[in-house]
């Protein structure tokens, strides 16, 4: 009977052993999860932080869009306003034009106005030199 309770003894002595062994890896086990923990941890912080920045410069970046956006329709409505400018000045021109030609068949019709007027001068001065003693 002795030998059967120094074979168990032995056995709860093994198992002891066993249990302590576990108990360790279990540490070691609980120790290599903490790191994990703590690496996660500085993971997720740095995550965090770059989300923040992300976040600033997607806010950054729609101001940005929006004052370009306004900008672009202010020089829509200055364009809008060069056209209107540029067809008024278009239509002056063409008035301008029209005025110069009228000027220029005036002064056509001057030019022939002043032939005929010297013409009969001459004619004049050569009657008259016909004429005299």
């Amino acid at each position: 009977m002795n030998d059967i309770l120094n074979q168990i003894l032995d056995q709860l002595k093994e198992l002891g052993n066993e249990v302590k062994g576990q108990r360790g890896e279990l540490n070691d086990l609980r120790n290599d999860v903490q790191a994990i923990r703590e690496e996660h941890g500085g993971l997720l912080r740095v995550l965090e932080h770059r989300a923040e920045v992300t976040s600033a410069n997607i806010v950054r970046l729609q101001e940005d869009v929006t004052y370009l956006t306004g900008s672009v329709n202010h020089l829509k409505g200055d364009m809008d306003q060069l056209k209107d400018d540029i067809g008024q000045l278009k239509g002056k021109v063409d008035h301008l034009q029209n005025d110069v030609t009228e000027i220029k068949e005036n002064l056509l019709d001057l030019e022939d106005g002043l032939k005929f007027a010297l013409l009969k001068i001459a004619q004049y001065d050569a009657r008259i030199k016909r004429a005299a003693p």
